[in-house]
This record gives structure tokens, C-alpha cells and sequence, in this order.
């Protein structure tokens, strides 16, 4: 047999998080604390030729009277690129305003433990209006919130979202009809630009020092060929459980999807799978439900690499 064949699932793993550093990704939280966030948003903006600033502070008797969670920021866009920064005081007052954008950070509860936030995602409440709901952990009393890269990665996608539906000239529903390639392809650029060397070491801040990332640090967490491994299993899995002729949907047993499901996620797994594993716990999971709507995703993935390697 091969050599890989000797290695087992979980050692696998484990050495695949050695390989990769995935222990950088938490070190490189240490330079996104919560007051990386107006950065983060000028990046955003300068990517799409817009500029964000903060209205409605939590702490203003307006916010009271609004019905709207302290924890929730609220933002004015307007057309055209910041001169003083997001959240200066030196905005460009003659753009066209856009809209509002409601970004709920963090997920909250009920007294009863019920949650009283929307799932992480965007939503296009009327013209001009979008909100994001985040569903991020919030940090605990007397402690300072770090984003984590995939967190960061999460609030620039659904920023991605909120330019695109601010800049929609229709109504939510003729948004949400339009094809998923190109919903996805605005929010898809924005996680890919924030996520380049270049651009990090423009928001990311160390919460004790204020000092940069090191070089070393930030390009030991760009998405790398495991990435696009595992997002292609995960598409292999999801797209695979909605065809009829590999797998019957209707009169499949739980026993039988997990086998259908494990033996699909297998094709682009060098080592055999646990016994316990299951690929219905990590990300193809989630995205099962998109059916062959999942090709959209990699479609993204494609253009946004197009764009960012144009030659002029």
C-alpha cells in the first residue's frame, strides 16, 4: 500500500495543523481586538469605493428611543472613499448616501437561554437598510474581544454583502432571486482582500503594544492548498448527496448517508477515515443544503482570483 495508508485519520490531523501552524491563527488574534474594527471597515470601504461612519453611538438617548441592542453598531454609507478615515471626523459629506448598516456583533440570549440573535448572515430589510447579524462569542466581563482571522474573515464577508444590497436598486425579495454566484462574489472579494499580507498590516493592530503582525505571522495564516482541499471535500460531499444516481435521498437509512457521506469526503483524503468520523459535523454540514448551488461558491473563489491577479 501506499505510505499514506499507514497514517491514521487523527494523526493525520495532527500533523496537518503542525504543517499549516494552525496554532498562528490564534497568536494572530492578538492583533485584532475589537478596536481593529474601524479599520477593518476603511478597508472594506476603499475596496468598493465607499466609506462607513458610525451614527447613533450605544451610550445616545437616540439609540434608546430606537429599539435597537446596545451591541449593535450602526453605520451610514455613503458613496465614495473616506479623507479622514471610518469613524473620523474628516468624512466626505458629498457623497450619495447608500444607506444604513445595523452590524450585530454578538450572540445573545434570552432570561429562558433562548437565543434572541439571527443566525450569522446578511439581510436586506429594505431599501437602503441591511442587517448583519455576526452570532461571534462575546468576550467575557472585564475582557477585551480579539477577533480570530475567521472572524475577521466573516465580518468582511458580510460587509461584502452589505455594500451589495445598500448599492441594489430593487426590492429584498428580486435580491434574494438573483443567482448565488453573484450574490456571493461581492463578500467573497471582500474576505479575500483583508485576508492579503499587504492588506492586514493596514488594520491590524497588537491589543497591548498597538504594533503590527510580523510578516511571518500573517503569511503563516493565508489560505493555503489544505484550505482548497477541504473546501473541495466539503463540495464533494454536498454535491454528492444530491445526486440521485450515486445516492437515494428518500430511502437512504441514517447508517447508510453517513457511509455515503464518509465515502465521498474520501475522494480527496489521502488517509482512510476514523470510524467515528463524519463529515456531516464539519463544514459540509452546513453547506448541504445548497445542493449543486454550491458550485457558486468555487465559481467566487475563481473570479475573485481573476480579478485580484488582472493585468492592467
Amino acid at each position: 500500500g501506499s505510505i499514506t495508508s499507514k497514517v491514521a485519520h487523527t494523526d493525520e490531523a495532527f500533523f496537518r495543523a503542525m504543517i499549516t501552524r494552525e496554532v498562528d491563527t490564534w497568536r494572530l488574534a492578538e492583533f485584532f481586538p475589537a478596536g481593529c474594527l474601524p479599520r477593518l471597515l476603511d478597508v472594506v470601504g476603499r475596496a468598493y469605493g465607499v466609506h462607513f461612519q458610525e451614527v447613533q453611538l450605544p451610550e445616545t438617548i437616540p439609540r434608546l428611543l430606537s429599539g435597537w441592542h446596545k451591541s449593535v453598531r450602526i453605520y451610514e454609507v455613503r458613496d465614495g472613499a473616506s479623507a479622514g478615515g471610518t469613524g473620523s471626523a474628516r468624512t466626505t459629506s458629498g457623497g450619495q448616501r447608500l444607506g444604513y448598516v445595523y452590524l450585530d456583533l454578538f450572540a445573545r440570549t434570552s432570561l429562558l437561554g433562548r437565543p434572541r440573535v439571527a443566525l450569522a448572515g446578511a439581510l436586506m430589510l429594505c431599501r437602503g437598510h441591511t442587517y448583519l447579524s455576526m452570532h461571534l462569542p462575546e468576550p467575557g466581563m472585564g475582557q477585551n474581544k480579539l477577533f480570530n482571522p475567521e472572524e475577521v474573515v466573516a465580518v468582511a464577508h458580510e460587509l461584502g454583502h452589505a455594500v451589495h444590497m445598500l448599492c441594489h436598486n430593487g426590492s429584498p425579495q428580486e435580491f434574494d432571486d438573483l443567482p448565488l454566484d453573484v450574490k456571493e462574489l461581492p463578500s467573497t472579494l471582500a474576505e479575500t482582500i483583508v485576508m492579503q499580507p499587504g492588506t492586514m498590516a493596514q488594520y491590524a493592530r497588537h491589543y497591548a503594544t498597538g504594533g503590527p503582525p510580523p510578516d511571518s505571522l500573517v503569511r503563516s495564516c493565508q489560505r493555503d492548498v489544505y484550505f482548497f482541499i477541504r473546501y473541495l471535500q466539503c463540495a464533494s460531499v454536498s454535491l454528492g448527496l444530491h445526486d440521485e444516481a450515486f445516492f437515494d435521498a428518500q430511502g437512504a437509512t441514517p447508517a447508510e448517508l453517513r457511509r455515503s457521506a464518509v465515502a465521498l469526503w474520501q475522494r480527496y483524503s489521502p488517509v482512510a477515515a476514523h470510524p467515528a468520523f463524519t463529515p456531516l459535523g464539519e463544514d459540509a454540514g452546513l453547506y448541504i443544503g445548497q445542493g449543486a448551488n454550491h458550485v457558486a461558491y468555487m465559481l467566487c473563489y475563481l473570479r475573485v482570483d481573476a480579478i485580484l491577479h488582472a493585468r492592467s
